[in-house]
This record gives C-alpha cells, structure tokens and sequence, in this order.
C-alpha cells in the first residue's frame, strides 16, 4: 500500500527533527500530506488488505418463515427491518471468521465490551433503489465502503478489504431484493456498523470486533455488522 508507506516515511522524519525544525522541510512534508489526502478523497487509496475475508467464503443462511409483508407506506424508517443480517467478526490471534448472511436477530454482547463504555464503534448509511427495468441499484457504494475502512481505522479495528466487505453486501441485497420498494420516492437504508465486543475494561486497543449490515426500506433496514474482541 504506497500511500501507507509514505505516510511512515513522512512521520518517521518528523520525529527525527523535533529538535531543528525547519520551515523548508515542514512546508515540504505538508504538500506531501496534501497530495496523499487529496489521492484518497478521490478514491483512489488501494483498498487491499492482508488476510481479510472473502465473499467467494460467505455462508449463506435463509430464514425459514419470512416476515409477512408490509404495504410501503406502512413501513416506519429505522424500525422496520428486513429478513436477513450479514456479519463477520475478527478476533486477535485468530484473525477475521467466515462471513455469515444470516436470519435478522439480536446481537449478544459482554457488559464490559468496549463499544458500551467506551464508545468504539462506527457506522455508514446508504440507499439501495429499484430501477424500472426491475434491477437493485446502490448509489455510490465505493465511497461508503471506503469511508467505513477509514473510521474502522481510527478505531484501531482491524483491517479488510472493502470491495470484499461490498460483496458480501450485494449478496445480502440480492437475498432481501423482495424488500425493495417500487413506489417512486422510496429506496432501502443500508446501516453497515462496526464495533468493538472486547470485553476488557480500561483503554486499549481492541482485540475483537464485529461488522454487520442491515436494510430498511422507505423504513425499512437491511442490517450488517463486523467485530473485534
């Protein structure tokens, strides 16, 4: 990843010249800073990661008795959800678990995880439509999943491969396509959120946490979430 690798070099010079700053050579690093942060708001930071998940691994479990269906203007954003939930998690010493799509339900989480004391965690929202020829459409994908990696990243969560993680949220779209609206001016909300289900009080880095998506549509949600412990 050369952008990372710049970003080293650039801060391992810096901490080499706390002492005799120079203004020629701090001018020099920011328009470096800048060029790199202007290549990755433009989408073009690599999005590879070593030893992510893969969707050519995801699992796919299909709710036995589907929810009963819902008249559009019935549903109620953000409390309305659909059939199905993806999730992954990532635990220290193990690395990342097999990506699941599997029947909406509760999380279980320890009282001491992280994410409930200590506030690490993370979360995106996105729309999914349906188009006139009758085919699922997601408006900018790529920049959510890109966004989402970095926020992952501030939270010193561990890393992936967001055109993996997009896969995998295809696939749950693909499975909940019934819920999309055709009503005009309707769409489905996608809550893609990550956290972390450490269960060790005090401030350190996580060594769990977990990913998942959710849907709902004109209210309705398609839910999915990744962790770490």
């Amino acid at each position: 990843m050369p952008h990372i690798h710049q970003l080293s070099q650039i801060k391992r010079s810096l901490e080499r010249s706390t002492q005799f700053f120079r203004f020629s050579d701090v001018h020099k690093h920011i328009v470096k800073l800048t060029d790199i942060f202007q290549t990755c708001r433009k989408g073009r930071l690599s999005t590879y990661a070593d030893g992510s998940f893969k969707a050519s691994g995801l699992l796919i479990q299909r709710v036995e008795q589907p929810k009963a269906h819902q008249e559009t203007q019935d549903l109620v954003f953000g409390a309305s959800f659909t059939d199905h939930m993806f999730m992954v998690e990532h635990i220290d010493g193990q690395g990342w678990g097999q990506p699941v799509i599997k029947p909406f339900g509760n999380l279980s989480v320890h009282p001491a995880a992280q994410a409930l004391h200590y506030g690490v965690c993370c979360f995106e929202g996105m729309k999914a439509y349906l188009g006139k020829d009758g085919k699922a459409r997601l408006f900018r994908p790529d920049m959510n999943m890109a966004r989402m990696r970095r926020s992952t990243s501030r939270l010193r969560l561990a890393d992936y491969d967001a055109n993996e993680l997009l896969k995998c949220l295809k696939e749950l779209l693909r499975l909940d396509k019934a819920w999309l609206p055709h009503q005009e001016g309707y769409s489905m909300y996608i809550r893609p959120f990550a956290f972390s289900s450490a269960h060790t009080l005090g401030i350190s880095k996580p060594g769990r946490y977990l990913s998942s998506h959710n849907n709902r549509k004109g209210g309705c949600s398609l839910r999915s979430y990744l962790a770490e412990q």
